[in-house]
């Protein structure tokens, strides 16, 4: 049976409550259910202040305590990661948020079953629903507005099935060792927001494919921790990294037309929001967003704090300049 390290990123997850409990609560419980043998699960905390603690030194699990919060969702993966690789030279390193929840206890072993089959796969995620039981995501769409597919879809079975995608969210996915020691960890000018879509991006350019299997359904609370957050000052700071974040995607990844393409797309959707959790994405679901005239100027100003990002260069850490 492979080696499988499992990377769980927490934030005050006892603080943010879904039905009563915390998330980190009921994401990790889930997690030491799963039905697969030569598995561990390591908690990366980024500095809780809430009962985080307690709760992971209670399971059975390794804990990587970072003392401050620090604000890069890459960063912290890559600490994860780097840990997880020379602790126990796992075969899969799978990246988890404290928001998601398995379904069932044969997840992880039907996932491993799959990469296993797939010579050239990387890269693994599985289909990611809301509570409601509706789609948050069944892969990643890049094109010039790199985004989720089938966001806000009624879940009839449609996407029940493996198949090669673009891209995969970190919210939830699994690596194969040697895609990491190949083409290293994620690139930390992207703290937060793009990371996951830039490493796909470069695991395909480095030969590798992105899979999805659509058999596997596990729930996805979405960005409770930042972008649903209670605090207006999170979701703001979310909005302005992942505006800065996107144009840096942009000028790494793209030619000179397709980014002319992606900034008007980046300036539409400062204004406009064209899916939720409850509605898919089409034209009669065009929504004006609130405060249009603040997320503009944020969006100028992302634009040249992105491309000056760009200017400077990538930071794509490899497994030996993480100390």
């Amino acid at each position: 049976m492979k080696r499988v390290a499992i990377i769980l990123l927490n934030y005050n997850g006892m603080e943010r409550k879904f039905n009563g409990k915390g998330i980190l609560q009921e994401s990790l419980k889930r997690l030491l259910q799963t039905n697969y043998n030569n598995l561990k699960i390591i908690v990366v905390d980024n500095g809780s202040t809430d009962d985080s603690l307690r709760v992971i030194k209670s399971a059975k699990c390794d804990l990587l305590r970072l003392e401050n919060n620090v604000y890069n969702f890459s960063y912290v993966n890559n600490k994860g990661i780097f840990y997880a690789i020379h602790k126990y030279n796992p075969d899969y390193v799978v990246l988890f948020s404290n928001d998601v929840f398995a379904e069932n206890k044969n997840w992880l072993r039907e996932l491993v079953v799959t990469a296993e089959s797939h010579k050239h796969c990387g890269i693994l995620t599985c289909k990611l629903r809301y509570p409601t039981g509706r789609i948050q995501q069944a892969g990643g769409i890049i094109g010039i507005a790199p985004r989720s597919r089938g966001r806000g879809e009624i879940d009839k079975g449609q996407y029940n099935k493996i198949e090669e995608v673009e891209a995969s969210t970190a919210a939830m996915c699994l690596l194969k060792k040697e895609l990491i020691n190949k083409i290293g960890l994620f690139d930390e000018n992207l703290k937060f927001g793009f990371e996951d879509t830039d490493y796909c991006v470069r695991a395909r350019k480095s030969g590798f494919s992105v899979m999805y299997d659509g058999r596997v359904s596990l729930t996805h609370l979405e960005g409770y921790t930042h972008v649903n957050s209670p605090k207006k000052s999170a979701r703001d700071r979310f909005f302005e990294n992942n505006q800065k974040n996107w144009v840096y995607f942009i000028f790494k990844n793209f030619g000179f037309v397709k980014r002319f393409e992606a900034l008007l797309i980046i300036l539409f959707s400062a204004i406009f929001s064209i899916e939720s959790s409850t509605r898919q994405r089409k034209l009669s679901s065009l929504r004006l967003k609130d405060r249009i005239l603040w997320r503009v100027s944020v969006t100028f100003r992302a634009i040249f704090e992105g491309y000056n990002i760009y200017r400077k260069k990538g930071s794509e850490m490899t497994l030996h300049s993480l100390n």
